[in-house]
Order: structure tokens, then C-alpha cells, then sequence
């Protein structure tokens, strides 16, 4: 083979082998998490319907949020302790 192909070759490799690194990663994120002890809540809602908000008021985060569509498109993780413990 000629360098040129080697490189190409050699680069798709990597991207496959960074993108397969990738999947595993989730996935075993995703495995510690349901084996946690800390539950989880997914917020859903419609476009600007106050989520950013409520998830601010909620865990004294300070996201970003306007009164604009698609104003936060990023996802968002915050840890909130309730009243009870």
C-alpha cells in the first residue's frame, strides 16, 4: 500500500476506535447510574415553558435562561437535596 492509503486507512481506524472508546464510556456512565442510590429525574417540557427556571429555582443554579425560544438547547445536570433528606 502507498502512504497515502495507510494514512487513510490508519485515520478512520482511530475514528472508529474513538468513537466505539465513546460508546462504552456512556454506557458504563449509564450502568452506574441505575445501580446508584441517588435517584434520578429527567425535566421535559415544551419549548419555553419555565424548565431552566424551575431547575434554577429549585437547585440555586444559575443557567442561563431568557424569555426567548430555544434560548437553552445544551442539557443540564444539577444535584438537588430535598427538604426530607
Amino acid at each position: 500500500m502507498e502512504k497515502y492509503t495507510i494514512k487513510l486507512r490508519e485515520a478512520k481506524l482511530t475514528k472508529e476506535i474513538a468513537a466505539h472508546a465513546e460508546k462504552e464510556s456512556h454506557r458504563q456512565y449509564k450502568k452506574n447510574l441505575r445501580h446508584s442510590a441517588m435517584p434520578v429525574i429527567a425535566l421535559i417540557g415544551y419549548t419555553n415553558a419555565g424548565k431552566t427556571a424551575l431547575v434554577n429555582l429549585c437547585s440555586g443554579a444559575k443557567l442561563e435562561s431568557e424569555d426567548r425560544l430555544f434560548m437553552t438547547l445544551d442539557t443540564a445536570s444539577r444535584q438537588v437535596r430535598l427538604p426530607n433528606g
